[in-house]
């Protein structure tokens, strides 16, 4: 899928995903799965049970979903949409910079909460889950952005950078 092109924008795409976003996920019955959280619950649900993606308790997941909201919302939608591409939402390069420069204090700003949810733990949740999931895309697009990540932050991006399926979707790229 190439945003760039706006193939999320043309008919084929949109056959399957009306709203014209990424992500899409096609189930094996043919559901169309939309929006990175339910992608993300969905995948957990259907990984096996040791794999744990998804926590045990109400308490847990409902932490989970707290940390996936906060990535998704806030450090992708509010902040780095806003720091990569201003263009999608103003012509005005001045509204343009505004726009850059609020989407960096909205990262900041959740770069520091996500920091303080890590503490101590090698992952958001203690065990690897679904909100690793977003904070590794998330937190990739800082270096690129001039955004630096905490000591913490950088060595939990470097964990995630050396899981083995994370080794296999960059080898493909």
């Amino acid at each position: 899928m190439n945003l760039k092109a706006q193939d999320h924008k043309k008919p084929e795409f949109l056959r399957i995903n009306p709203k014209g976003k990424v992500p899409a996920l096609v189930t094996e019955r043919g559901d169309v799965l939309t929006e990175f959280p339910a992608i993300c619950y969905w995948l957990a649900n259907m990984a096996p049970a040791e794999r744990k993606l998804w926590p045990d308790t109400l308490i847990e997941q409902t932490h989970t979903l707290s940390t996936l909201d906060l990535i998704v919302a806030t450090l992708h939608m509010r902040g780095f949409t806003l720091v990569r591409v201003p263009q999608r939402f103003h012509s005005d390069p001045g509204a343009q910079e505004a726009l850059s420069a609020f989407g960096r204090s909205e990262v900041t700003a959740g770069l520091d909460v996500l920091d303080r949810i890590l503490g101590e733990q090698d992952y958001l949740a203690g065990n690897f889950g679904i909100a690793d999931c977003a904070a590794f895309y998330c937190l990739a697009w800082a270096e690129p952005t001039g955004i630096a990540l905490s000591p913490r932050l950088a060595a939990y991006l470097h964990r995630l950078r050396a899981r083995p399926a994370a080794q296999r979707i960059r080898a493909s790229a």
